[in-house]
């Protein structure tokens, strides 16, 4: 009788509001200010490393803000099989759980499949209790 409630735009906007919370929290590891020349220029390799992990993880950010899933999940998956220590891994098998359950790709095993690896992978990671929520929800809409 009523209006046909619409989620789309609750993953829209909850992965808009995941990739912020890796923007922010990705980078807050900054060695401390030393004072000898030869530790600053390691310092300032350690700062570029993380300005180009945020520009990278920010270009996920606007390829999802676009709706463009298929780039974005190629961005993520540029991070996950990098070397690069300083990348937010994390955060990207995150994203790459909620593109999957997306609107557009409904891959939920797929998704569910992620959030298990992040779990797995990074037990500590501020996204494991998100990781838990979303598997519960993918199990209940598989079913």
């Amino acid at each position: 009788m009523g209006r046909k409630s619409t989620r789309g735009w609750q993953y829209f906007f909850l992965c808009i509001v995941s990739l912020i919370i890796i923007c922010c929290g990705g980078c807050t590891s900054v060695p401390p200010v030393n004072k000898s020349p030869v530790d600053a220029n390691k310092s300032s390799v350690a700062v570029n490393k993380c300005s180009e992990a945020y520009q990278q993880v920010l270009r996920t950010e606007q390829l999802l803000a676009q709706n463009n899933l298929k780039a974005a999940l190629a961005e993520n998956r540029q991070i996950l099989s990098s070397s690069d220590s300083t990348l937010p891994k994390d955060g990207a098998l995150f994203s790459v759980g909620i593109i999957y359950a997306h609107d557009k790709i409904k891959s939920y095993k797929k998704s569910i499949r992620a959030f298990k690896k992040l779990m797995h992978d990074y037990p500590d990671s501020p996204y494991v209790e998100q990781e838990k929520v979303w598997t519960d929800a993918l199990k209940k809409m598989q079913d």
